[in-house]
């Protein structure tokens, strides 16, 4: 490590999140459902949950979705800077 910079601490504890970005096919649907007892989010647009045995988050969502939920998100934020 660089001089005067901590390193990460890391544990079995430390929470990890997994962002897929990934179209929706039988495959995906396989994953989550079946293979990671994931949760359909609440638009069904993706999935979403908690996976114990590897200890992380996972959300599983579209690249369209990924795009609307951005565009969304930054409206007021576009429209202030007069770029809207």
């Amino acid at each position: 490590m660089p001089e005067g910079i901590e390193p990460i601490k890391v544990s079995n504890e430390t929470p990890i999140y997994i962002y897929i970005v990934a179209d929706r096919c039988d495959k995906i649907d396989e994953f989550a459902l079946k293979d990671f007892s994931l949760t359909s989010s609440p638009d069904g647009e993706g999935y979403l949950g908690f996976h114990k045995g590897y200890n992380v988050y996972i959300e599983v969502i579209s690249f369209r979705k990924l795009i609307e939920d951005a565009k969304m998100r930054n409206k007021i934020f576009f429209k202030k800077l007069a770029i809207e």
